[in-house]
C-alpha cells in the first residue's frame, strides 16, 4: 500500500513539474490591460519577447494618462513577431492623455540610443504611445524615437513587415542632430553597420507612419532601405508616410548638419502623402528639405497633398533649402513619379545671402513624371541666390500641368527667378497659373530674370499651351 501511494505522488509530482513550465511559457494572446495584467508597457513587452505572441494575436490596452520611464539601454527592444492572423497590438485605452513613456537616462553613448526599437517584428501597431526625451539628458540624447531595424546581422536578417505607427507624439531633442522621431534602416538595434541583404524578407517593408506630431527631433522621420542592385527587388517595398492620415512635424533641423523633415532613400513604392510640416530652421548651415527622396533607381513613388512652410528669417544663410526634392526614379523602366496637390506656401528666406530656395524639384529621370496642381505662393527670399518654384526635372515624359505659382518675392542685389521650368524628351506644359511674382530690390537690371517657363534641355516634342504667365516683371515666358 505505501509502495503505491509513493508512485502515485510520485507520478503526481512529475505531472505537476511538467505543466508548469507549460503554463508559464504561454503564448499571450487576447486582450491584456496596462496597468492591471502588467504593470507597464516595458513589463508586457519582456513578457511578449519571452513568450511570443498566441492564436488570435494579443492586444496591449494602456490606460489614457499612463506613464513610464525606460529602465535600461533595452527595455524597449521588441524581438517577438505577430502575423497576419496573430498580430501585436499596444493602443491607448480611454479617454485622456495618450500614454507617455519618458526615455532611459543614458550613461554610454551610442549611435543606437533608441525607445522602442522594434528587432525584425512583423505586423505590431503602436496607437496613440506618445515617446519623450529624458529631461535628465544633457550631455547623452536619444538617438531614436520608434526604430524598425533587422533581428540578426547574420541571415536570414528579418527585417519590419507591416507595422504601424500612429496617433502618437513623438518628442526628443535636436540638439542631437542625430535623433529622428521615426527611423527604418537596414541594420540591427545595437549597431549601425549596414546588412547586405539577400532576400525580400530583410526589406522593411508595407510599414506605415500616420497621424503622429513629431517635434524637436533634428529629423522626424527616415526610412533607409538597402542599396540593392538591379533588379532593385530588395529595396524597401511600400512603405507610407501619412495616406491614412497627415503626420505633424515641426521644430527639425537647426544645426551644422543636413536637415531633413521627412527622407527615403533604397525604396520602391513609397508614398508621402498628407504631411503637415511647419518648421523655422534657423540655425542651419547646410542642406534643408521638407521632404527629400534620394536614390530609387526605377522605382516608383507619390509626394501629393504636403503642406509645407519653412523659414529662415534670421542671420545669416549660403546654402540651398528645398521644400521637396525628389531624386527617386532615375534610370526609367516603366516607372512613375508623382508629385502632385503639394502646396509651398509662406516660407520666409529673409535670412539668406548668398542661398537658395527650391521649392518642388524633381532630379529623378522616370519614364513618366507627372507635376500636376501644386502651389507655389508667398514665399519671400532675400539674398543673390536662385529662386526656383517648380522644377520638373527630365523625364521621358514629362507633365507639368494646372501648377499655380504666385506672390512670391525675391530681394537682392542678383541672381533669378525660375518659376516653372523642365527638361525631357516630351514635355507637356498646360493650364499653368504664374502670376503676380516680384524681384522687387533690382528689377529692371540684366542680372535679375524672372523666368515663367525655362527649358534648359533639347525636348523632342513640346506641347505648351493654355498658360497664364503675368504680372511678373521681365518675364521670360518660353523656353530658352
Amino acid at each position: 500500500m505505501r509502495q503505491n501511494f509513493f508512485r502515485f505522488f510520485s507520478i503526481v509530482f512529475l505531472l505537476a513539474m511538467f505543466l508548469v513550465p507549460q503554463y508559464s511559457f504561454a503564448q499571450l494572446s487576447g486582450t491584456k490591460t496596462i496597468p492591471g495584467d502588467y504593470a507597464t508597457i516595458l513589463a508586457a513587452v519582456t513578457d511578449l519577447n519571452t513568450q511570443g505572441v498566441g492564436a488570435g494575436g494579443v492586444t496591449f490596452n494602456v490606460a489614457a494618462g499612463h506613464t513610464e520611464t525606460l529602465t535600461s539601454e533595452t527595455a524597449g527592444t521588441i524581438t517577438a513577431t505577430g502575423t497576419l492572423a496573430n498580430q501585436i497590438v499596444f493602443q491607448k485605452s480611454g479617454a485622456g492623455a495618450n500614454p507617455l513613456i519618458t526615455a532611459y537616462a543614458w550613461t554610454v553613448a551610442t549611435a543606437f540610443d533608441g525607445m522602442i526599437k522594434i528587432a525584425g517584428g512583423d505586423y505590431i501597431t503602436f496607437d496613440g504611445i506618445d515617446l519623450q526625451e529624458n529631461a535628465a539628458n544633457t550631455t547623452i540624447y536619444t538617438d531614436w524615437g520608434y526604430a524598425l531595424v533587422k533581428a540578426s546581422a547574420t541571415t536570414p536578417f528579418n527585417g519590419c513587415q507591416f507595422v504601424t505607427i500612429k496617433n502618437s507624439a513623438i518628442t526628443l531633442n535636436k540638439t542631437n542632430t542625430s535623433s529622428i522621431g521615426i527611423y527604418s534602416a537596414n541594420h540591427i538595434a545595437t549597431a549601425t553597420t549596414s546588412l547586405t541583404i539577400t532576400d525580400p524578407t530583410d526589406a522593411n517593408s508595407n510599414n506605415k507612419f500616420f497621424s503622429n506630431t513629431i517635434g524637436n527631433c533634428y529629423s522626424a522621420i527616415t526610412i533607409a532601405g538597402y542599396a540593392a542592385s538591379t533588379p532593385f527587388t530588395l529595396y524597401d517595398q511600400n512603405n507610407e508616410v501619412g495616406v491614412g492620415g497627415g503626420n505633424t512635424i515641426t521644430n527639425f533641423g537647426g544645426g551644422t548638419v543636413s536637415a531633413r523633415a521627412i527622407y527615403g532613400i533604397y525604396q520602391n513604392g513609397l508614398k508621402i502623402i498628407g504631411n503637415n510640416i511647419n518648421s523655422s530652421v534657423v540655425g542651419s548651415t547646410t542642406t534643408v528639405y521638407g521632404i527629400f527622396t534620394n536614390t530609387g533607381t526605377s522605382s516608383n513613388i507619390d509626394i501629393n497633398s504636403n503642406t509645407i512652410s519653412l523659414s529662415l528669417a534670421t542671420g545669416t544663410y549660403t546654402s540651398t533649402v528645398y521644400g521637396i526634392n525628389n531624386a527617386i526614379g532615375s534610370t526609367a523602366a516603366s516607372n512613375t513619379v508623382n508629385i502632385n496637390n503639394n502646396i509651398v506656401q509662406n516660407c520666409d528666406f529673409s535670412g539668406f545671402t548668398t542661398g537658395g530656395f527650391t521649392a518642388i524639384l524633381n532630379a529623378g529621370s522616370a519614364a513618366t513624371v507627372n507635376v500636376n496642381s501644386n502651389t507655389v505662393s508667398n514665399n519671400i527670399m532675400a539674398g543673390t541666390g536662385t529662386f526656383t518654384g517648380i522644377d520638373g526635372g527630365s523625364a521621358t515624359n514629362l507633365n507639368i500641368t494646372l501648377n499655380t505659382v504666385n506672390g512670391n518675392q525675391k530681394t537682392g542685389a542678383s541672381g533669378s527667378m525660375f518659376l516653372t521650368r523642365g527638361s525631357t524628351a516630351i514635355v507637356t506644359y498646360h493650364s499653368n497659373n504664374v502670376y503676380n511674382n516680384s524681384f522687387t530690390a533690382s528689377s529692371g537690371t540684366s542680372s535679375c530674370i524672372i523666368y515663367g517657363y525655362y527649358n534648359f534641355g533639347s525636348p523632342t516634342v513640346e506641347n505648351i499651351y493654355n498658360n497664364n504667365i503675368y504680372d511678373c516683371p521681365i518675364v521670360k515666358d518660353e523656353y530658352i
